[in-house]
Formats: structure tokens, C-alpha cells, sequence
């Protein structure tokens, strides 16, 4: 904090895999851009390794948009890995109800 405002902030939240147990996703990790290159974003991350560490999760997941190349870069030397098979999805809320409805829905039968 600096004169009683954040100067950078972390959130995060507990999510469970099927394949690994429980882990944190991390939502949002952003600094203020006048306080960026000190250091704060990897001590916000540090924090968010120490909490996952001490709920014994499995790791931390977070997404980062293709453009942000400032962030990927921060990520990667980080240590973290990028997942390029995987492909994010969203069901809009539209959609969602639209389901919910059971209207076009369809399976496949094997």
C-alpha cells in the first residue's frame, strides 16, 4: 500500500482437478503501472505460491491474453508453463440458458 491505496493486488480462488487434486486459480494478478518493474508482481506471486504450497495444492493455474506480451514474459520467467494443446472455452450466458432448456442439445451415440 502507498498512501493508503493498493498498489497492486492478487485474486485468486481454490478449483479441483479430476487429473491432479486441488490447486488455485489465480484470476487476476495486476500492479499499478506507475509501481511495475519493482518487483511487486513477483512478490504478489509469492504470496500465492506460499498459500497454494500450504493448502498442499497441486499448482497454480492463471490465464494471460496473446497480446500481453509483458505479462507472458513475466509469467514465463516465472516458471510458468504454457499449455498451447489446451483451448480456453465459454458457454455465454445465452447459451447456457439455452441449454438449460434442453434445446438443441445433442450427444453423440458411439
Amino acid at each position: 500500500m502507498r498512501e493508503g491505496q493498493a498498489i497492486g493486488d492478487a485474486l485468486f480462488f481454490g478449483f479441483y482437478s479430476t487429473w491432479k487434486d486441488p490447486g488455485i486459480f489465480l484470476e487476476d494478478l495486476v500492479v499499478r503501472e506507475a509501481f511495475r518493474g519493482r518487483g511487486i508482481g513477483g512478490a504478489l506471486l509469492r504470496e500465492v505460491a506460499r498459500i497454494a504450497q500450504r493448502e498442499d495444492c497441486y499448482g497454480i493455474r492463471w490465464e494471460v491474453l496473446g497480446w500481453n506480451e509483458p505479462a507472458i514474459q513475466f509469467y514465463k520467467s516465472s516458471g510458468g508453463g504454457f499449455f498451447d494443446d489446451w483451448r480456453q472455452v465459454l458457454l455465454q450466458a445465452c447459451e447456457a440458458t439455452r441449454i438449460a432448456e434442453h434445446a438443441g442439445v445433442h450427444t453423440q451415440r458411439r
